[in-house]
């Protein structure tokens, strides 16, 4: 069958891995480096383990999309991994608001658009 939500999905996976691979990257590496550290605890109020956390599932939420992008039985865990995920960045950016970090409620919005599309077929 015909998956309409596989580009959203796996576009949107792609993204998630890449962005939330780099910001590992650099929390791991800021753990070491002084400078970085300050930098980092100026950038976000947030403490090094719950970074490291929305990491974690920002990897497995991107695995989950571009695995099962094209798997129309998975539909319903990948929304509600969607919903659970939107959720999560609307309490993030309720606790360290910025005006930049607008943009990173687009990915959750556009993963739910993906898997609610693919859940509508199924």
């Amino acid at each position: 069958m015909n998956a309409p939500g596989k580009n959203f999905l796996k576009v949107t996976g792609i993204l998630y891995l890449i962005i939330h691979g780099f910001d590992m990257l650099i929390v791991l590496l800021g753990m070491d480096n002084a400078s970085l550290g300050s930098k980092l605890e100026a950038y976000t109020s947030f403490p090094l383990p719950v970074l490291l956390f929305n990491d974690l599932c920002g990897i497995f939420v991107g695995i989950m999309g571009i695995a099962y992008c094209s798997t129309l039985e998975k539909a319903k865990v990948l929304t509600g991994i969607a919903i659970i995920v939107l959720v999560w960045d609307v309490v993030f950016l309720i606790a360290d608001f910025s005006w930049s970090s607008l943009i990173f409620l687009f990915l959750p919005i556009l993963y739910l658009i993906g898997a609610v599309k693919n859940k509508n077929v199924a």
